[in-house]
């Protein structure tokens, strides 16, 4: 049995609309897992982010003490 022209357009057209369907369910899931992961990631490793951020502002807060109170350039005579 051969298929007409209208009815290979319609089979194509059915799996390229499956195949699309199927990349759609794929690119959801990973998306939700992301999603998951980084909801994870900011739950548990979020005081770790904090601490990070509490070292650098006083090592920067230690920089920035260090140059103002560096003592200053004596010109020789």
């Amino acid at each position: 049995m051969r298929l007409s022209i209208f009815w290979r357009l319609v089979l194509t057209a059915l799996v390229i609309i499956t195949v699309m369907g199927g990349v759609n369910l794929y690119a959801l899931f990973q998306l939700r897992q992301l999603a998951s992961m980084s909801t994870q990631m900011a739950s548990y490793h979020y005081p770790a982010v904090e601490s990070a951020k509490r070292l650098l502002s006083s090592l920067f807060a230690q920089l920035n003490s260090e140059k103002n109170s560096s003592p200053q350039r004596i010109t020789p005579f």
